[in-house]
């Protein structure tokens, strides 16, 4: 597995207080069915259904989907290559996740 795959657990400890005081659900799944390696971030509540997908080549696909509108009030991609980077994206996803009103 590579860097950018093996280093979304360290991003979740980072974020555990963040997670705690929102009562989010997070898990990290992983899917390597595909000729490219991938894992998932899954993020319930708030609600929100929110997913990020990071692919063993640094492209990141950051969803999330109001439960009561079924409309996406995010949907980006972009490509990252460094960790500081990946962090950065992340960061920004689940903070507008945590404070996202319904």
């Amino acid at each position: 597995m590579n860097t950018l795959l093996q280093h979304l657990e360290d991003w979740e400890q980072s974020q555990q207080r963040l997670i705690k005081r929102t009562d989010l659900e997070l898990e990290i799944a992983d899917e390597f069915d595909n000729e490219i390696g991938s894992r998932h971030i899954e993020i319930n509540g708030n609600g929100l259904e929110a997913r990020a997908v990071l692919w063993e080549d640094g492209f990141l696909e950051l969803t999330a989907l109001d439960e009561n509108s079924n409309e996406f009030v995010i949907n980006t991609s972009c490509t990252v290559n460094e960790l500081f980077e990946l962090d950065e994206n992340l960061n920004t996803w689940l903070s507008e996740i945590a404070i996202y009103e319904k």
